[in-house]
């Protein structure tokens, strides 16, 4: 995480506390608006909990996406 990567693809294995740990660590590194590091985080475990939050992101892209111009990758791009 040290390094810019963008990721596309997930995996439903569960994450371990430690790495957890570490990859929340590691998303407050870098710089925030006014340097204010107000940062936030939640920990959805519950695959019931990401379904829903996951269909409130998808609703939002398709508003967002023809606004500026976005697109994604094919269904079937590996």
């Amino acid at each position: 995480m040290a390094t810019a990567r963008t990721i596309r693809r997930f995996t439903d294995e569960p994450v371990d506390d430690a790495t957890l740990a570490r990859c929340l660590e590691a998303a407050t590194w870098p710089p925030s608006g006014a340097n204010a590091q107000a940062w936030r985080f939640i920990v959805l475990r519950a695959a019931e909990q990401r379904a829903v939050v996951a269909k409130a992101a998808a609703q939002a892209l398709a508003v967002i996406e023809p606004v500026y111009g976005m697109s994604r990758p094919a269904a079937d791009d590996t």
